[in-house]
């Protein structure tokens, strides 16, 4: 019953955790048909394809309809005194590259 007692702690004190997602309709460009494009990364889609920004933690995913899809970590709130944020690994793909946490509770270490 104790680390059902911590368990309930640890899943009360990360309040939220949710992952931000947008749509770009009509992602297409004249030198890439049949693909999605993404102007800012000069990046060619197949749909059904996904791939991970380099240096931003986003994924786009071309949908059938060819807009694209972005999803990014969104907004982590943590309010537990024993954990510490670790920070984005841009080095990483999606979604490993987002924020981590480091909490150590009754001598334990965790990573969320």
């Amino acid at each position: 019953m104790k680390s059902f007692g911590v368990i309930l702690m640890i899943i009360c004190s990360i309040a939220a955790s949710m992952a931000a997602v947008a749509l770009q309709p009509n992602a297409t460009h004249s030198e890439h048909p049949g693909k999605c494009y993404h102007e800012e990364s000069k990046t060619a889609l197949s749909p059904g394809e996904a791939k991970s920004l380099p240096g931003r933690c986003i994924e786009i995913t071309c949908l059938e309809n060819y807009a694209l899809y972005f999803k990014s970590c969104g907004v982590y709130l943590l309010d537990d005194p024993s954990c510490e944020e670790i920070g984005m690994d841009l080095s990483k793909h999606y979604p490993e590259c987002c924020k981590k946490y480091k909490c150590i509770i009754n001598g334990k270490v965790t990573y969320s």
